[in-house]
């Protein structure tokens, strides 16, 4: 082809007349969906269809009714802040206008005004310790008046796990005036014991008198005393008049984890003291006597060794209580109708068979219906779904339409019929109508679920499994009947890949096997070190497919391409203006890639410039705390101008959610959808089959079905 010397800048020019450049990213047009990964059972004694259109899956922290109005009722979770509920417990939505905190372990209604609602705001599921590098978290006491609907910060502070699910909010119910309680507490897990006299809207740390409390790790108004409460501390546990505080308890072995009393009987006081047990008291605390086992809960129970951590009482009758035991997989709630003396456990924990798997682990809270003495609702903080039980502890049964939090890690579009989600911490979900899934059976691997990168092709499903941070893989050929595991190649980033024709190749993570998944072996080669692949992409002319992974030189993250599949491999670009640790993860096209980095944005590089230099996609705005951290970004196959990217703010608080370009990501704007808390994404994937986007969020998966594609095509 003949090239004059003006060449260039006519073709420029020609370029610019004909496509000019867009000042501003537009909105995408399409419809958004809340998507439960809901299931659906047939019963087979009765031949019901029961349906549960709620996943849970969020670390539920804190759960509460209204003691004015029980039909409000409110829980918190550790990632996806505070969610309420408007028919007693049944269905729930997130409230999360103004609460920027990550989540919340702690929600008090005010006794008498349902639409004043005070919550923790903390980091979420970490310690001390693991919150001391995080140092601009944003934690403390946040306030609403307008039942929950929208939060201000009212007093920062600090808040860490606790070893049970206690509360951290008290009254002083002889302090109403003007239709609000004025006098309130909170226990800080810096500043201890503080008080609000203006119905919270001021805070001051307490100095109390007497012995030493410790941390606090439970709150509650003890009798009917003006402002006497009953603090359960590291040191053991108190009674606090005005500013003094005493140590009460005789008999009590350890600290107590929670405590629970009742205004039905101010003498009755119950302690959970992990794998002491749990001890009664008849009067008022002074004195306590360990509760019993019956037959039927010590059975096949190693209850010696069993951390019991909450406790909870009937608020209209002090002979129904509650229990719930901290790590033993399978066993639900206890329930004792002597006052906590004597304890059983539940006839059924899923009594119309709704739930596909119930899974009782860590710690949960319960929340005794504040009229009804039979009524309770409770959390299984395995799969984290709400329960209900009308038999006061008997039986219980599904309560959480509404509730999604299953955190989508990456999917696999298999057919248009037929797609794979991987999840973190739950493993595996498989739909065929995109309204109903189905778990796919697979085995822990580094002793959890929580997957990674898939693929699938025909009956192959090739996932990373195994803990957050340390993943190995996870291979069936006979689509998920059963599997082949290996521990020996870390998966934990990156993405899989399966030849659609030839599926003796396959990659993932930082393993490649060229024989179908009999021998796996590290990626990459002596002169790169090991790689971790990031994306594939097709050849158009070859109808074969290239191999983009990230490695490691000098310190930053270096791009290397294969077109043979993992036998050699070429450095593509200059390294990135970053460490490989930023690299999250990545979108390729065949003309360029995509990367999502923890500080630098979007960073892109044109896979056809001579110049090989990354630059950063469109300009980003910094969140609230500063920061600039991209967590996944994914490019409309039929389309490659069309980029989304997804924001979160890693254990600070709210990130900036979700970011659209159609330019190839010189310009984004923020894509906003009232009534869903799209704040923190987590992942993005865009199907090739009608380009529906799905985008996983700590408040479970949601989708944007783009009118007639965001191309202007229908799809594939």
């Amino acid at each position: 082809m003949y090239k004059s010397k003006y060449g260039s800048t006519l073709l420029l020019l020609l370029l610019m007349l004909l496509c000019p450049a867009s000042a501003s990213a537009q909105q995408p047009k399409g419809t958004w969906q809340k998507l439960p990964l809901a299931t659906k059972v047939i019963d087979k004694a009765t031949g019901k269809e029961l349906i549960t259109a709620g996943e849970g899956s969020q670390y539920v922290m804190a759960l509460t009714y209204s003691a004015s109005n029980p039909n409000i009722a409110f829980f918190g979770t550790d990632t996806s802040g505070i969610w309420k509920s408007e028919d007693g417990g049944k269905n729930w939505r997130p409230v999360f206008k103004g609460f920027t905190s990550h989540g919340s372990c702690s929600i008090m209604v005010d006794p008498v005004n349902a639409n004043i609602v005070f919550a923790v705001g903390y980091l979420g599921y970490l310690g001390r310790k693991e919150s001391e590098p995080y140092k601009q978290q944003i934690q403390g006491i946040f306030r609403s008046m307008d039942g929950g609907e929208s939060w201000a910060m009212v007093h920062p502070t600090p808040f860490y796990r606790r070893p049970g699910k206690g509360t951290l909010f008290a009254v002083d119910s002889s302090s109403v005036k003007n239709g609000a309680t004025q006098t309130l507490f909170a226990a800080g897990s810096d500043e201890g014991l503080l008080r609000s006299d203006n119905n919270g809207l001021s805070w001051k740390k307490m100095t109390l008198t007497g012995d030493r409390v410790g941390e606090l790790h439970d709150i509650k108004q003890l009798g009917t005393g003006k402002g006497d409460l009953i603090l359960a501390a590291a040191n053991g546990l108190f009674k606090v008049s005005g500013n003094r505080a005493a140590r009460i308890g005789k008999n009590l072995p350890s600290f107590p984890y929670t405590v629970a009393v009742t205004p039905a009987n101010p003498n009755i006081v119950l302690t959970a003291c992990g794998k002491d047990g749990i001890y009664q008291s008849s009067n008022g605390g002074a004195t306590f006597t360990k509760a019993t086992w019956a037959a039927s809960a010590a059975n096949g129970l190693r209850i010696s060794s069993a951390v019991v951590s909450d406790v909870a009482i009937s608020p209209v009758d002090a002979n129904i209580a509650y229990a719930r035991l901290d790590r033993i997989g399978k066993y639900g709630p206890f329930y004792s109708h002597d006052g906590g003396l004597t304890w059983k456990m539940p006839d059924n924990t899923n009594l119309d068979r709704s739930m596909q798997d119930e899974n009782f682990y860590f710690s949960s809270p319960f929340a005794p219906h504040p009229q009804k003495a039979d009524v309770a609702l409770h959390v299984s903080n395995g799969h984290a779904r709400i329960i209900r039980t009308e038999d006061a502890g008997k039986n219980w049964n599904y309560s959480g339409w509404g509730f999604t939090g299953a955190l989508l890690e990456s999917m696999a579009f298999q057919a248009k019929d037929s797609t794979y989600l991987a999840l973190v911490d739950h493993g595996i979900r498989h739909t065929r109508d995109g309204k109903f899934f189905k778990s796919v059976p697979i085995n822990r691997l580094h002793g959890a679920k929580s997957c990674g990168a898939i693929a699938v092709r025909e009956k192959y499903i090739l996932v990373a499994l195994g803990a957050w941070n340390k993943k190995g893989i996870a291979l069936s050929k006979d689509g998920g009947n059963t599997w082949a595991y290996n521990t020996g190649i870390e998966t934990a980033k990156g993405t899989a890949f399966i030849h659609p024709k030839k599926a003796q190749y396959m990659f993932i993570g930082q393993g490649s096997s060229i024989n179908g998944g009999a021998i796996w072996q590290p990626l990459g080669n002596n002169a790169t070190g090991v790689l971790t692949l990031y994306a594939s992409v097709e050849i158009k002319k070859s109808g074969e497919y290239k191999l983009l992974a990230m490695g490691n030189a000098n310190g930053k993250a270096q791009l290397y391409e294969s077109r043979d599949y993992g036998e050699t491999w070429q450095k593509i670009g200059q390294p990135m203006p970053c460490g490989l640790q930023a690299v999250m993860r990545a979108a390729a096209v065949e003309e360029k890639i995509y990367v999502a980095t923890s500080w630098l944005g979007v960073q892109v590089l044109d896979l056809t410039s001579y110049s090989g230099t990354w630059k950063t996609a469109g300009k980003m705005e910094r969140d609230a705390i500063g920061q600039l951290h991209v967590e996944a970004v994914a490019v409309n196959p039929n389309n490659p101008q069309e980029v989304w990217a997804g924001r979160r703010s890693p254990g600070l608080g709210k990130g900036q959610g979700l970011l659209y370009s159609n330019d190839g990501g010189d310009n984004w704007v923020a894509v906003s959808v009232a009534g869903m808390p799209l704040f923190s994404i987590w992942s993005l994937a865009v199907s090739p089959f009608d380009e529906t986007l799905y985008v996983g969020t700590w408040y479970g998966t949601f989708t944007f079905t783009p009118q007639k594609g965001l191309s202007g095509k229908t799809g594939k």
